[in-house]
């Protein structure tokens, strides 16, 4: 009799917390900026995945005047200026006093570019290796500002369609920028599509200041924790500090059934689904941290 009654008292209470994160999720809804963006088919490939992040990564970083070009750019002028820097090192003695300090500035500006495309290698090497591993991928944060739980600038990007491959495989890191495979025209169309509608919504960036970049996957619990990332169970952030953009991609027309689901509900900061899925939340130890290119070129 006992058991019973502890059982009914435990549905009673989880009644009515699944009640007041409904009214949670409303008011949320009522303070951030919602896109969706269809993808041409059903589903969505883990790889395609990671070449959108990379994208909106470097959107984000450009636009928030964290870099002072984009990564395309910032991966040609990082390889560029280490070869311009090993010749100019061996003539370096036999300068003048003047150029030899100038020369230390251009040294100094070329090690923060090479020290943030660093960052950003392994930010992203990580999180593929991540898509790849955790099961049950459905959103993905990413917060400028000096903490997760203090942000200045907030994109959430929520998955809301299946992927090709539902099962999760192993994957190694360590790779760099450029290893990420080369996208086909359908991803390369999906992230020119999401960056326009961001644009379109005001998410044209401003002036924050040199801040960090974190980025946070939510995913099944019970998945095996990837490497450069660590479980943030209850995580929650003063997202009312900001307007957050709250990206959804839904599946194409050739699943009807899915995107009807989808559409009954919109993403939100602190979605948990009940019954029998876990999710939590893993954070990458891996940031990016803005430097202060405006100086660095005077």
């Amino acid at each position: 009799m006992q058991q019973y009654e502890n059982a009914r008292l435990i549905k009673v209470f989880e009644f009515h917390r699944e009640r007041e994160r409904e009214r949670e999720r409303e008011r949320e809804r009522e303070y951030m900026a919602a896109i969706s963006v269809e993808i041409t088919g059903p589903s969505l490939e883990r790889e395609e995945l990671a070449f959108v992040l990379k994208d909106l990564v470097g959107y984000i970083l450009y636009m928030h005047h964290q870099i002072p070009m984009t990564l395309d750019q910032l991966q040609v002028e990082s390889a560029k200026s280490a070869k311009i820097q090993t010749q100019e090192n061996v003539h370096c003695r036999a300068l003048e006093k003047n150029e030899r300090r100038k020369e230390i500035r251009t040294n100094r500006s070329i090690q923060k570019l090479r020290k943030v495309k660093e960052s950003v290698d392994s930010l992203l090497s990580a999180t593929e290796n991540a898509v790849k591993v955790l099961q049950d991928v459905s959103c993905f944060l990413l917060i400028l500002g000096p903490h997760t739980r203090r942000p200045s600038g907030l994109y959430e990007l929520s998955i809301q369609c299946k992927f090709s491959t539902e099962t999760a495989v192993k994957s190694t890191t360590g790779q760099a920028l450029d290893s990420i495979a080369e996208p086909c025209i359908k991803t390369t169309f999906l992230a020119r599509k999401i960056v326009r509608e961001l644009i379109s919504a005001g998410a044209c960036g401003s002036s924050i200041g040199t801040t960090k970049l974190f980025l946070l996957i939510r995913a099944d619990a019970r998945s095996t924790t990837p490497e450069g990332f660590i479980p943030k169970r209850n995580y929650t952030c003063k997202k009312r500090q900001v307007l957050p953009f709250v990206i959804s991609i839904i599946p194409g027309p050739e699943d009807e059934e899915i995107g009807g689901r989808v559409m009954e509900s919109v993403a939100s900061l602190n979605i948990h689904n009940d019954g029998e899925k876990d999710l939590t939340w893993f954070q990458c130890q891996h940031n990016v941290k803005g430097i202060r290119y405006e100086a660095a070129n005077k």
